[in-house]
């Protein structure tokens, strides 16, 4: 296979005794990320920047996905032929083996690594902070006191809000799209360190100065929400076929 370039000192393979690099296929025109391919089978890819692990799924056509990051930073590996970590994990760039480079999904040619990277919640192409030709940005490892800012959040899953102000479509929205007009929501899921952390069930997500909590209602019953979590757990998948479909 003849491959774009080869990049001496590739981040994610910094646990390989052969450090480079393939690149196969870079970021734009339709591609979300860059893809690499390394110089061993059965090599372990690593963390890049210091975070937390957000998401580990599989998905029919990026196949095992691990999501991972701190701040404004959100990373993805997709096509793993197994991941090597769990959601909540705490990961060390360099040092964190996230999972196994493979070629799982329908989307995979082989094995390979897919990167995805989201500063602010925009796509950005990864592949100059993996090469090393840009700085990481400070919100890409957590200070010291980050894990107990976190755990400060007014609101808890379970709770019953009242949406006064904005919805935003995803945890990493720059702004909100669609007015709450009061709406009374169930949290479902938290991304603590997003601009919109609190998830409402599918209806979005929503971040703290534009909630109250809801009059005689703060939470609902386990039954009512495992029945949300599930219907989410479908949409989520739908959404990432839909999202693979378009490139």
């Amino acid at each position: 296979m003849n491959y774009l370039r080869v990049v001496p000192e590739w981040a994610p393979y910094a646990l390989m005794k052969d450090r480079r690099g393939f690149i196969s296929r870079c970021f734009g025109n339709g591609h979300t990320g860059v893809d690499s391919v390394g110089n061993e089978y059965g090599n372990r890819v690593c963390a890049v920047t210091g975070g937390t692990v957000g998401r580990v799924y599989t998905s029919p056509a990026l196949g095992n996905v691990v999501e991972y990051g701190a701040g404004n930073i959100r990373i993805a590996y997709y096509h793993l032929a197994k991941a090597l970590v769990r959601a909540g994990e705490t990961v060390q760039a360099g040092k964190t083996a996230i999972g196994v480079e493979g070629s799982t999904g329908s989307l995979a040619s082989g094995k390979h690594l897919h990167v995805s990277l989201w500063i602010d919640g925009v796509l950005t192409d990864p592949e100059p902070y993996l090469c090393g030709k840009k700085r990481w940005p400070a919100g890409a490892v957590p200070a010291p006191q980050a894990a107990e800012e976190e755990t400060k959040m007014k609101y808890t899953v379970g709770d019953a809000i009242r949406v006064n102000g904005k919805i935003a479509p995803s945890a990493y929205s720059k702004e909100g799209t669609v007015f709450g007009s009061g709406r009374v929501l169930t949290i479902t899921r938290i991304y603590e360190g997003t601009n919109f952390p609190y998830q409402c069930g599918m209806t979005g997500f929503v971040r703290e100065e534009d909630i109250v909590p809801a009059q005689g209602s703060q939470t609902v019953g386990k039954a009512e929400y495992d029945r949300v979590c599930s219907q989410l757990a479908a949409a989520q998948k739908k959404l990432e076929a839909v999202r693979a479909a378009l490139g």
